[in-house]
């Protein structure tokens, strides 16, 4: 965090050696390409930098994650320790405790000697049914409630349940409820509570007979319709379990099925009584039970039963939730913290990026373009303006140094080597010094209308063949790195282009605008000397934007016929160019010949 990366080095600048090595026009051409960096040349090069601001803003959130949970839980902890009524100790009280001038100390152990707390909410009685509500509570933190036992005083076996709880009285009256908690450390206490019965309820049943005449079987027989005896309903949430008594009617028949009628729409078809339903809704339903006879006779009974969505469900232990607003104040901290991040860093960004841009506007792309006056006043022999734009050049330099304290030292180096070479071009009146190549032609630019001509029947601009031509003698006549670089480049055509060949390696300039892939943009060509190191050609479309480097040719050179002492690379570029509209430009390894290619023929050379 708090780093820079670059995806690529810097073209043309090599930090383990002086930027001028060797060849000085050579890389004078590459060095410049690093005032470059923030505006053109440079601008595929550059990682993400990370401020110290946001460095520290990123720090602080850590920080917030971590304690904040922990927060969390200690508020919810003292929170449940408020909640705790511990009885006054009965020692402190006592009259025969003396009053001294002496801090008491009350020792831990003391908690732990207190019963746990008891409290009977309320009790709701009806239908025979007693329901209680309450809760218990240990009598110290140390402790906790092991069982709850209920007597319900009617001489039913003690049970074992949380609260609350629920009991089905067999007859009116009243009766002394006592239930006793019992703690982890052996004591316990019981509170007692008195319920009335105040009647047996009994349900509203509706006997439905359906019998058959008499059909006598036997001498003095009679078959009679089944005897069904219903039980009173049980009632657990929204599930209710029916049972009774079904007995054939008479001697000679059975039960074949018991038919059940829930008065929701459901009807339910068992062999034997008890049977149980769960309501999907809250009501008053009247159930129909119908016993159906192995002669078909039948006897229907109906039980109206309130299901209610308060009913007191199966006992077992109270279950125990967090605070229900803890987590989404959590999770509100964290979503503010990450957009306040979020914010402060893009805010910072652009906060750099426009002082980037103000403190450097267009100097890089002005030192590019006298560096262009330079080499062609240098090629047309005039020397006394060649001087003229490298003492410009250094000047340039030594601004773009006060400008920017981080690249000073190398700012400086560059305006002094440009400082020399106009005071040897300007006092020698001699040019630089090139070793010279071995070519085959030594052939001029083309002219205007050999440009004109060249590009006619395709979709490519003379400007745009211009920029190519002249980034392909810089390359043919500097190299790379002390090198000799061999390269080629497709122009126009693309969509064809394309088709005839595949991705050699990965493409540098894939996702870029196409305003920072203009070939005709001097500030790129640094970044085309450097890529031109890598196998495969350039594809530039007829508009001048560079689509791919890397790029393999895959059409059929077997019809294609060039000059011996051509490679590869040039008998690819002369196919491509015969199956496309499209002009090949061929830079050769071995003395820097520039050979332009329509149509699979040689329309131009330049030597360099």
């Amino acid at each position: 965090m708090g780093s820079c990366s670059i995806f690529l080095q810097i073209p043309g600048y090599d930090q383990s050696k002086p930027p001028f090595c060797g060849n000085e026009s050579r890389n004078l051409r590459t060095i410049t390409t690093i005032g470059n960096k923030n505006k053109t040349g440079a601008f595929m090069h550059k990682g993400f930098c990370t401020s110290a601001g946001l460095k520290y803003i990123t720090a602080a959130l850590f920080m917030v994650l971590f304690l904040l949970p922990g927060v969390l839980g200690a508020e919810i902890n003292s929170e449940d320790t408020d909640n705790l009524t511990v009885a006054p100790t009965p020692s402190l009280s006592s009259p025969e405790v003396t009053t001294q001038p002496t801090t008491l100390v009350i020792p831990a152990t003391i908690i732990s000697e207190y019963p746990p707390r008891l409290v009977l909410i309320r009790t709701e009685t009806g239908d025979s049914t007693a329901t209680v509500f309450g809760t218990a509570i240990p009598g110290s933190l140390d402790a906790t409630i092991t069982e709850i036992q209920w007597d319900w005083g009617d001489n039913s076996t003690p049970e074992n349940h949380e609260f609350p709880h629920s009991h089905l009285y067999s007859s009116p009256g009243t009766y002394t409820l006592s239930v006793t908690a019992f703690q982890s450390d052996g004591l316990n206490v019981t509170e007692t509570e008195t319920v009335s019965i105040a009647r047996q309820v009994i349900p509203v049943i509706t006997m439905i007979t359906n019998p058959i005449p008499f059909q006598p079987s036997g001498p003095g027989s009679q078959v009679s319709a089944p005897a069904l005896t219903l039980l009173e309903p049980v009632i657990d949430g929204m599930n209710v379990t029916v049972n009774g008594n079904l007995n054939p009617g008479s001697p000679g028949v059975t039960i074949t099925s018991v038919s059940i009628d829930w008065d929701d729409g459901n009807v339910t078809n068992v062999t034997d009584l008890p049977a149980t339903y769960h309501y999907p809704a809250a009501g008053i339903f009247t159930i129909n039970i119908t016993g159906i006879q192995s002669d078909g006779q039948t006897t229907t009974k109906g039980i109206t039963v309130d299901i209610r969505s308060d009913n007191p469900g199966p006992p077992g232990p109270a279950a125990s939730t967090p605070p229900s607003d803890d987590l989404p104040v959590f999770f509100i901290i964290l979503v503010t913290a990450v957009v306040v991040v979020v914010i402060a860093g893009i805010s910072q960004r652009f906060v750099l990026k426009k002082r980037e841009e103000s403190a450097i506007p267009d100097i890089p792309k002005a030192v590019s373009l006298q560096e262009e006056i330079y080499y062609e006043a240098k090629e047309r022999g005039d020397l006394a303006t060649a001087a003229a734009s490298a003492l410009v050049c250094a000047r340039m330099f030594r601004s773009l140094a006060e400008k920017s304290p981080r690249m000073r030292s190398i700012y400086l180096e560059l305006a002094e080597k440009w400082e020399d070479i106009a005071r040897t071009t300007g006092k020698n009146g001699t040019p630089e010094h090139h070793p010279p190549k071995v070519s085959a032609t030594s052939e001029r630019m083309p002219s205007r209308e050999e440009l004109e001509q060249i590009c006619s029947g395709t979709d490519v601009t003379p400007e745009v063949a211009l920029s190519v031509i002249r980034v392909a003698m810089e390359i043919g006549r500097e190299g790379r790195e002390g090198q000799a670089v061999g390269t080629s480049f497709v122009v126009g055509d693309t969509d064809a282009v394309m088709n005839n060949s595949r991705q050699f390696v990965l493409n540098p300039f894939h996702g870029h605008e196409e305003a920072k892939r203009q070939i005709t943009d001097t500030g790129i060509r640094g970044n085309i000397k450097e890529f031109a190191q890598l196998d495969g050609a350039f594809i530039i479309s007829g508009n001048g934007v560079v689509e791919s480097a890397g790029r393999y040719i895959t059409v059929d050179m077997s019809q294609v016929k060039i000059p011996h002492g051509l490679g590869s690379r040039h008998s690819s570029i002369a196919g491509i160019t015969m199956v496309t509209s499209s002009i090949g430009i061929v830079v050769s390894q071995s003395g820097g010949l520039i050979t332009i290619f329509k149509n699979g023929q040689i329309v131009h050379t330049i030597g360099s």
